[in-house]
């Protein structure tokens, strides 16, 4: 599923297959159960007029079917690679500059804030406060974790697992990612533990590569090198756990509907920062230097 980013999401978040492949397993089932009725029948004496015969062969077709204890879902995950994926939470890393006791302006941010909200150990403490020094624009704060697919639709949709209350996540980076426009920092270590609550986590976690969710830290900086986390379900949040209640935030509702519209009409809309939704953006060397779209204006200042 490395190719269909669409279809995993969707897979991932109803519980099945419901894309162009599954019309390919659909297919590869009947002529599956075509040939071995096939191969049957050649070790079958003629027989003319056998009125019995497709009788036999549907029998059989539909034995075949019973008995096909295959997971073509299942192995389409366990052969895709691992995917980073994020939530966003409603707080939000905040950028600015004040006055000092000399009497000049300096950065400063919020990093405090996200401190005594999200961190339990020093060593969060230390991983929240590096990646706000990071980062330079204002982005929602945000959890990022990578993880086998395979996990990941086992903990939502495994036997048993439609029920539970929590998804249970094991190593979790912080990051004040910036998707709008392709900015800021996403921490180096995975120290957190974090529970999500089950619908909160259909409804507000992405893939770091889905369409409809900005630049993602892999077109940033690169999504290689980070660890595999745990998850599984859970009913009961166990302690040392953070609980997240992630959202879709304004901006990335924006973002989407701009992708969406692009796909459909391949129209670009001033203001859409992504500069891969505009054909014409010629450089200009002459200041402010930059990109400009030629149909709506929207300009990337170098």
């Amino acid at each position: 599923m490395d190719e269909n980013t669409d279809g995993l999401a969707s897979m991932l978040r109803e519980g099945g297959l419901y894309d162009t492949h599954s019309d390919w397993i659909a297919d590869a089932q009947y002529e599956g159960a075509q040939y071995i009725v096939e191969e049957y029948e050649k070790t079958l004496e003629d027989r003319e007029d056998d009125e019995d015969r497709e009788d036999e062969n549907r029998d059989m077709r539909e034995w075949l079917y019973e008995m096909d204890t295959s997971t073509p879902e299942m192995d389409l995950l366990r052969n895709t690679s691992n995917k980073l994926f994020f939530i966003n939470t409603p707080d939000g890393f905040e950028k600015h500059s004040h006055l000092n006791e000399d009497g000049n302006y300096c950065d400063g941010n919020n990093a405090k804030t996200l401190i005594k909200k999200y961190a339990r150990t020093g060593e969060q403490t230390k991983e929240i406060q590096d990646t706000c020094d990071e980062s330079f624009y204002d982005a929602p704060a945000s959890f990022y974790f990578s993880a086998d697919p395979s996990d990941v639709y086992r903990g939502l949709w495994g036997e048993g697992n439609e029920g539970a209350k929590y998804i249970q996540i094991d190593g979790a980076y912080f990051g004040t990612v910036d998707r709008s426009c392709g900015s800021n920092w996403l921490g180096q270590n995975n120290c957190f533990k974090i529970v999500i609550p089950r619908e909160c986590f259909l409804a507000n976690v992405y893939m770091d590569e889905e369409k409809g969710t900005g630049y993602g830290w892999g077109d940033i900086a690169g999504r290689s090198g980070y660890d595999e986390a745990g998850i599984c379900a859970v009913n009961t949040k166990k302690h040392g756990y953070l609980k997240i209640e992630g959202t879709t935030s304004p901006a990335q509702l924006r973002e989407k509907a701009l992708a969406d519209k692009w796909s459909r009409e391949k129209v670009c809309t001033a203001g859409d920062m992504n500069i891969n939704r505009h054909k014409e953006k010629p450089y200009s060397n002459v200041y402010p230097c930059g990109n400009r779209c030629t149909a709506c204006g929207t300009f990337w200042i170098d």
